[in-house]
């Protein structure tokens, strides 16, 4: 079975450039992934990145 691996600090920046081009705050983009602010934070920050569903989800 194929698992693929992220890098946190890639995937951190990719979200961050989303979050800056679309102009949204952390607040509202997890809103619309539905996750916690705090998660999207932390992911965004390169701190933790362990569920590919979040990812899928942003």
């Amino acid at each position: 079975m194929y698992q693929s691996t992220l890098d946190s600090k890639t995937v951190g920046m990719v979200i961050a450039r989303f979050r800056n081009q679309k102009e949204l705050s952390q607040e509202v983009l997890s809103g619309l992934a539905d996750i916690g602010r705090t998660h999207l934070s932390a992911a965004s920050g390169s701190r933790r990145w362990r569920r590919c569903t979040v990812s899928q989800q942003l």
